[in-house]
């Protein structure tokens, strides 16, 4: 059962936080939410957000400032 298709799509779900997409580019255009770069035809976008990113680069640039953010919010705190 814990090899099953199903039971591994589950689990990877659960971690996944964006999505690569490949040969399709959104409808209306779209710019990267970190760069302003127009979106091309390959392209991240965030599950929870549903946000457009241009690269892998400038998701994990704006994961490490949210991250940054956070961290100065707690000291202020």
């Amino acid at each position: 059962m814990r090899n099953s298709p199903r039971y591994l799509r589950h689990k990877a779900a659960r971690h996944m936080r964006f999505v690569l997409v490949n040969g399709t580019p959104p409808c209306p255009q779209s710019v990267c939410v970190l760069c302003c770069d127009p979106i091309g035809a390959s392209y991240l976008r965030e599950i929870g957000t549903r946000l457009p990113y241009c690269d892998h680069n400038c998701y994990a640039d704006h994961c490490k400032k949210a991250v940054l953010v956070l961290e100065n919010h707690a000291r202020a705190s």
